[in-house]
């Protein structure tokens, strides 16, 4: 098989060591030249997380003290101060990447920040939230329980609650738990998951999903894990935050504190842990020496919990139990089922921690509670890691990017909750693209109970038919089913106003899907031709594997550059789909560089990477994704046809690669659900100043008097009526996007439609 190298993407070191306060984040970063990642673990640092590979260097987030454990191990580094930009970040739903445009995200209103600088919560700051929690809501939440008898080493308890409608455990619900700030420093993870607490709660009177789960699951929450940790930061720095990791235990040696998250059963002592008591990753003196472990164990034990969410700060990532066991049985498939509904409005990158944290992490939490048993079994816990929070901030988010970084978290909170009861989700927009009179769709199961689905099929127009109303989905063999609607239309004078409502029948956990009459027709403009790969498409020869170890370079050389290709799309193409697959080579996943464009500007993918960030044979040299990787791009319509697509192209003969194939380039233009196919006549000529617009535009349109458009979204979805009042249309909480507008006069008749670009 012919491959390209992808230039993998890495932040520039232009500074050497920056002494600033002992609090400050570093972005560090050290030469592969003389050093092994071995030799940066054997140092004691911890890298599990902000880690990126490129070629030459190892990057990863820091502070001064893990720069001086390097110095001291002989290791040199380079490293500037890392000064994230406060900005606003709210969460950034797509309806290209989802189909759960139902799901109510409004923000908690009794959800509240902290005392300490950026808003982060003390210790008793949130206790006191859980308080408030039952004083509100005192029917769906216990009081605070401590786990048995452990105390920390301090003499504190660990806490949990118990969140459901009814609060008194039952042998019937199915339960799951949560857990927070097993590591002290990353207070991300609370705030996240207070924020999800308090939805869920204030969801309760009116959101049917939330109060159907809440009523039949038991949702047990631990929101800090590690609470002599979390206590020394937030007391040790005189109101911030304190970048302290571990316990506060005493070892034998006059250090303090022991790795939590290396402290359980399941490969305790192996690869990714220290048995150095100073080091960041010390794994301590025997599997489940620590109190914090070994009481969230006693709950793993003692309570068959369907699903475990074990929530850190930060990177970004929905991380899976360790590869080398599901790799042997089906069970890695449905993890990575349910990991990629998780992430499919925040895009997160998905996979075990070889793919997302460069490592394996031995004695950590979410093996431990998937291979509880030593094994591998269908019936075993579903375990998840997510990394909330962004590299940009590190450890210690601004307090203007809390609230939208919860956010971005919620939905996948919710499908832990879904997991514990027979769920079959619909995948994203691609494969329900419409076009030729049949709706594509896959879905796919996302809990360990199989069974059969009726997927119901409803017609929201009289006009808009159906061959099949009511569809059976029989998941007892298989976790994902291919799916075809075919429709037709009838003949009329007027445009569909409503599109189709999907929903699962006997699911009432699960939120249905409606669409608009606006639907998008696929074009494939660029796509490798059978048995030429990619050299037909950029004009170059890429190197052949030649067995257990691929050729590097293209013609056998080692190569650098940027590689285009044309791209002549429709005139009334409003975004491009770019779908391929990646090859890795070596046991570590670095991120491909997306798509780049020579011919005009274009923002950042309106979706990340669809498929999975998933080594398929780990074993063998060569790994691929399991399924495409898929980026969208949205096209403003003032853009004229035809462009380039590039890759950035590099290889060499070391280090780490990712090299792409199965390149397809579609472009999505928009298509009537019109049988009597609107005149042009009836397309009204208007002008949007400015376009694109922000919080509101004027609509000129000569002699015509507007008085009122109905909006559409970028995949048909009807966002309702809005007036038009001089002339003029308000935008507040209209999504961003290419949005369709219908155009209506005094009359209340439509007049006409156009397009509007809304940032």
């Amino acid at each position: 098989m012919k491959r390209i190298l992808i230039l993998i993407v890495c932040i520039p070191f232009l500074f050497t060591i920056a002494y600033a306060q002992q609090l400050e984040q570093y972005e560090i970063s050290i030469s592969r030249a003389t050093v092994d990642y071995t030799d940066i673990q054997a140092s004691g640092i911890a890298t599990d997380h902000g880690l990126l590979i490129s070629p030459d260097s190892f990057h990863l987030i820091g502070f001064l003290q893990d720069i001086d454990r390097l110095q001291d191990a002989g290791i040199v580094a380079v490293a500037r101060v890392l000064q994230p930009k406060s900005k606003q970040v709210t969460a950034s739903r797509n309806s290209f990447c989802t189909f759960d445009d139902i799901f109510d995200s409004t923000p908690p209103a009794n959800f509240s920040l902290g005392s300490l600088a950026n808003g982060y919560y003390t210790l008793n700051e949130i206790y006191d939230q859980m308080d408030e929690m039952r004083r509100i809501h005192p029917g769906l939440i216990s009081r605070q329980l401590p786990i048995d008898t452990f105390e920390t080493y301090e003499g504190r308890s660990i806490y949990h609650y118990v969140l459901s409608s009814n609060v008194l455990p039952s042998q019937v619900k199915p339960k799951i738990m949560m857990t927070a700030l097993t590591h002290a420093r990353e207070p991300m993870s609370i705030i996240s998951q207070v924020y999800f607490y308090w939805w869920l709660l204030e969801q309760y009177d009116v959101n049917q999903q939330v109060k159907w789960l809440l009523d039949n699951t038991e949702l047990y929450l631990v929101p800090c894990v590690n609470p002599d940790g979390y206590a020394y930061n937030t007391n040790v720095t005189s109101g911030r935050m304190g970048l302290w990791r571990k316990n506060r235990r005493l070892n034998a040696d006059g250090t303090y504190g022991v790795d939590v998250n290396r402290n359980y059963v399941i490969d305790w002592g192996g690869t990714g842990a220290s048995s150095i008591p100073s080091s960041e990753i010390y794994h301590g003196v025997a599997p489940l020496s620590e109190p914090e472990a070994a009481a969230v164990n006693f709950l793993h034990t003692t309570i068959p919990f369907e699903t475990v969410v074990n929530v850190h700060s930060f990177s970004n990532l929905v991380i899976t139990p360790g590869y080398e066991r599901l790799q042997q049985v089906g069970p890695r498939d449905l993890n990575l089922s349910l990991a990629q509904a998780m992430r499919r409005d925040n895009g997160y990158v998905v996979g075990e921690g070889l793919n997302t944290v460069l490592y394996a992490s031995s004695g950590s939490a979410t093996d431990h509670f998937a291979f509880h048993d030593g094994a591998v079994a269908t019936g075993n816990t579903f375990s998840f890691t997510p990394e909330v929070g962004s590299r940009t901030f590190g450890f210690f988010p601004p307090q203007d990017t809390l609230a939208g970084m919860a956010a971005d978290a919620l939905l996948t909170n919710f499908r832990a909750l879904q997991s514990a009861h027979f769920t079959v989700v619909l995948d994203p927009f691609y494969n329900g693209l419409q076009d030729g009179g049949v709706i594509r769709l896959r879905a796919r199961r996302i809990s360990k109970t199989s069974g059969v689905a009726i997927l119901k099929v409803t017609s929201l127009d009289p006009r808009l038919r159906f061959g099949s109303t009511s569809i059976n989905l029989d998941f007892t063999n298989t976790d994902a089913i291919s799916i075809n609607l075919p429709y037709t239309v009838d003949a009329g004078s007027t445009d569909l106003h409503l599109g189709y409502e999907l929903s699962f029948e006997d699911m009432p956990h699960t939120f249905p899907f409606k669409s608009g009459p606006i639907v998008y027709q696929k074009a494939t403009v660029l796509m490798e031709e059978a048995g030429a790969e990619l050299a037909n498409v950029f004009g170059v020869n890429p190197a052949l594997d030649n067995g257990s170890r691929p050729v590097l370079g293209f013609n056998d050389q080692t190569a650098a550059g940027i590689v285009f290709a044309s791209v002549n799309y429709p005139e009334d193409a409003e975004s491009l789909l770019i779908r391929y697959k990646v090859d890795y080579l070596a046991p570590a996943l670095s991120e491909a560089s997306s798509p780049i464009f020579n011919a005009f500007d274009l923002a950042d993918p309106v979706c990340f990477h669809q498929g999975s960030y998933v080594l398929d044979n780990f074993s063998n040299y060569w790994g691929e994704t399991n399924g495409y990787l898929e980026d969208f791009y949205v096209i403003d319509e003032f853009l004229q046809p035809g462009g380039a697509v590039g890759f950035d192209l590099a290889a060499n003969l070391t280090g780490v690669y990712t090299y792409i194939d199965s390149l397809e380039v579609v472009a999505l233009s928009p298509v009537e659900l019109n049988p009597s196919n609107t005149q042009e006549s009836n397309r009204t000529s208007v002008q949007f100043t400015p376009n694109p617009a922000n919080t509101s535009v004027r609509i000129e349109s000569g002699d015509l008097t507007i008085t009122q458009v109905a909006l559409y979204d970028d995949v048909g979805r009807y966002l309702g009526m809005r007036p038009v009042e001089a002339g003029k249309l308000s935008l507040e909480a209209v999504p961003s996007g290419v949005l369709m507008v219908r155009l209506f006069d005094v009359q209340g008749q439509q007049v006409g439609y156009s397009k509007l670009v809304v940032r």
